[in-house]
């Protein structure tokens, strides 16, 4: 891989790279109910213990996701208990780690996640700090085109199983209603609000279906690149409050991602919930971002739908948790490259040096913040990474 020689010059890392590092590395079981997948594949282990690493697997932590036991052991890895696994260097999960989780890591561990830091509270950032954790945010890692690598992937299934959801729930409910355009039938009336990758990818389905498709954004360019993109034609929008009323009181699926507008405001009150079409349904996929829907809650995959106002909604965090398997092999063939890189006896301090996408993961760094963003909603110091890193390479 390519140095990037604006953190570091070549002698600084030619000094650096010495001896071979070997890592103690544990994969918890998510403790987050309706979280089933697993942080590293058996596949993604058997790369890491090859070249020396101690991975330390709990106990069942990948049951949920298809992986037994002894498919870890085979790769290599010891099944350990919950306490084990959290006394390792590096921590693979899924899940942004719990108070109770942050309490049980050992001092200077490296932990790689979903991290949704938008959303965590202030006592999350302050114990990571306190402990002096380096934390890699999965939602944040970027290629060098600046796409984020792991939750496109995630949206991409996501988007597809949002024409899944919508067709069990219409197959149940409206006397066994199917989504799409027939002879004398008209189409299903579909909204989405924000034209996101997720509203690509279903979109892409729900056209192939002959629904009615309706886009809604507050950029323009995110709905030119949309309507490019998926070569149909398809409504879009910008959010005239007037246009979005009419296409919400018509629609049969409407389908909400989080994306920037303005804090605390509501793309859909309660009031216009109350004017929703009977048995419509409404699948709030940027519910754990902060939703746009006044009515909308968390809820589980054990849980999914309830009812208001004759309307239900489908509000589940992690959609992406329903494919454990597929959404696991997902993020260890996208770490793949950090993994073949810790294979070949790199510290992570020279992972950071050497791969820039793991860079732009990283919201703490040995202790010190260094996401702005969080900096300045709790007033905490935050620092460049460029400049530690150059400090610590030192």
């Amino acid at each position: 891989m390519e140095i990037d020689l604006s953190i570091a010059t070549a002698e600084k890392l030619s000094s650096y790279i010495g001896t071979r590092h070997h890592y103690s590395i544990g994969i918890p079981i998510e403790t987050e109910k309706s979280e089933q997948r697993v942080g590293l594949t058996p596949q993604a282990v058997s790369i890491l213990v090859e070249a020396g690493h101690n991975v330390l697997v709990e106990h069942n932590a990948g049951l949920k996701s298809g992986f037994a036991d002894n498919e870890y052991i085979n790769s290599g890895a010891f099944i350990v208990k919950n306490e084990e696994v959290f006394n390792t260097e590096i921590i693979f999960k899924i899940a942004p780690p719990t108070i109770e989780e942050i309490g049980k890591m050992r001092k200077h561990a490296i932990v790689f996640s979903i991290a949704f830091t938008r959303t965590q509270p202030e006592e999350y950032f302050h114990l990571l700090i306190k402990k002096k954790i380096t934390t890699i945010a999965y939602d944040n890692l970027k290629n060098k085109n600046g796409n984020l690598i792991i939750m496109d992937t995630l949206c991409k299934i996501i988007g597809n199983a949002c024409p899944l959801i919508a067709g069990e729930y219409f197959s149940l409910a409206n006397d066994g209603y199917i989504i799409g355009s027939f002879g004398g039938i008209p189409p299903a009336e579909i909204v989405f609000l924000g034209a996101t990758k997720i509203a690509e990818t279903a979109a892409k389905i729900f056209l192939s279906m002959d629904a009615s498709i309706k886009i809604f954004d507050c950029s323009l360019s995110r709905l030119n690149d949309i309507k490019q993109t998926l070569g149909h034609p398809v409504y879009t929008s910008t959010l005239y409050p007037e246009t979005l009323r009419n296409a919400i009181t018509k629609a049969d699926l409407v389908i909400a991602d989080s994306f920037y507008r303005t804090k605390d405001e509501y793309l859909i009150d309660e009031e216009l919930v109350k004017k929703m079409k009977k048995g419509s349904l409404i699948i709030d996929v940027g519910i754990a971002q902060g939703t746009k829907i006044e009515t909308s809650r968390p809820t589980t995959l054990e849980h999914p739908f309830y009812t208001k106002h004759n309307v239900t909604h489908y509000c589940v965090p992690n959609i992406s948790a329903r494919f454990p398997k597929t959404s696991s092999e997902a993020i260890s063939n996208i770490l793949s490259p950090i993994l073949l890189e810790l294979a070949k006896g790199h510290s992570f301090d020279e992972l950071l040096l050497i791969n820039k996408s793991l860079r732009s993961g990283i919201y703490i760094y040995k202790g010190i913040l260094t996401d702005n963003f969080v900096a300045k909603k709790y007033k905490i110091n935050a620092k460049k990474l460029d400049i530690l890193l150059d400090f610590s390479m030192s």
